[in-house]
């Protein structure tokens, strides 16, 4: 439930940005995939406890998350051509 909330919420986060920005080409993926890996890694704290395998205190979805939101952020950034409409 949790999710399809934020993802609608992102969806209209996004069509507002995009009707504003024009960015270069797979910028938009690479900040889906921050904000998909962030949201992951916040929601399984949710869950922690509920027998998933941990790595100390993170569970490998958290784990995954944050690579996940680094590697967006790195496509983003390498993929940016910023240009205001």
């Amino acid at each position: 439930m949790y999710d399809l909330l934020l993802a609608l919420l992102i969806f209209y986060i996004f069509r507002n940005l995009q009707s504003r920005f024009t960015f270069g080409r797979g910028s938009w993926i690479g900040l889906w995939a921050v904000w998909y890996g962030s949201q992951r890694a916040v929601l399984d704290t949710l869950r922690f406890g509920m027998g998933d395998s941990t790595i100390g205190s993170f569970t490998w979805n958290q784990i995954g998350g944050l690579m996940l939101a680094i590697i967006g952020l790195l496509i983003f950034l390498r993929n940016k051509d910023f240009k205001t409409n």
